[in-house]
């Protein structure tokens, strides 16, 4: 069934974004050891918990490079809070995590923040 193959391909292709791509990427060390706990933190509530994850990604205008990105995130006591509008996800119904890509003030670099489904604001 195509839907079935291709709500696979998005839950599978966070975790291939968090592991080996991720893992390709140059970060220093503070933010490698963060990436790390986070990532063990996402694999366990996939494997013991039965998480499944979608991708909103899609905001609804051209996209190009960081300039397609308009969904922004503000750093706040243990996170960040995100605020945007993103038009479609396969699995946007079943999913325990909503990963998003975001943009924080004067980094200048695109985040990937998963966005608990039950979290205040999700619509």
């Amino acid at each position: 069934c195509g839907s079935t193959a291709l709500t696979f391909n998005m839950h599978t292709a966070t975790m291939l974004l968090t592991g080996q791509i991720a893992d390709d990427l140059d970060m220093g060390d503070d933010d490698r050891m963060a990436h790390e706990r986070r990532r063990a933190a996402m694999y366990r509530g996939v494997l013991d918990d039965g998480h499944i994850h979608a991708q909103p990604f899609s905001e609804g205008h051209q996209a190009g490079a960081t300039a397609g990105v308009t969904t922004r995130a503000v750093p706040v006591d243990g996170g960040f809070r995100v605020s945007g509008r993103k038009i479609f996800a396969s699995l946007a119904e079943a999913a325990d995590r909503h990963n998003v890509t975001c943009m924080v003030e004067g980094e200048g670099l695109i985040r990937f923040l998963g966005v608990p489904a039950d979290a205040d604001g999700i619509t």
